[in-house]
């Protein structure tokens, strides 16, 4: 049931745009229009990525994150490959709970970690991860002329 209720809010937000209210809800109420281009990405990206907690599956995450967060980029006048680049790239790396790969729930089944520990492992590889493609990225993007 969780699965395709992933789906169908996935479709709701690809052809309806269902969370655009609240992609420009967050992005008034956070502020985001005031944070420099840099803070803005690494932002924008840090949130996506702890958004993965909600979603079964990487397939149906990238199908709503990416819209949202393209839709909240052009609201601030940025390119919006800035942020649906790393949120695509960052989609597979969904280790912060035991329900969010396979693997994991195997392993969390067979007793090789406990809750505590794959969140712990998840968050601190989640940060990881978004630091290393945006420290990577940002150069990059200057580089080619994205920003």
């Amino acid at each position: 049931m969780l699965f395709a209720a992933s789906m169908f809010l996935a479709r709701a937000v690809g052809r309806y745009r269902a969370l655009d209210p609240v992609a420009k809800g967050l992005f008034y109420v956070l502020g985001l229009r005031d944070l420099p281009i840099y803070l803005f990405i690494g932002t924008a990206v840090l949130v996506a990525m702890m958004l993965h907690v909600i979603f079964t599956s990487t397939t149906v995450y990238a199908t709503v994150m990416v819209p949202v967060m393209i839709g909240l980029t052009r609201m601030s006048g940025v390119n919006p490959l800035l942020t649906a680049l790393p949120v695509a790239v960052l989609t597979p790396i969904a280790v912060i709970l035991p329900v969010n790969t396979i693997p994991n729930i195997i392993f969390h089944t067979e007793g090789w970690f406990t809750e505590r520990q794959i969140i712990a492992y998840g968050l601190v590889l989640s940060l990881v991860s978004v630091a290393i493609v945006l420290f990577v990225g940002i150069p990059y993007w200057q580089l080619i002329g994205l920003i």
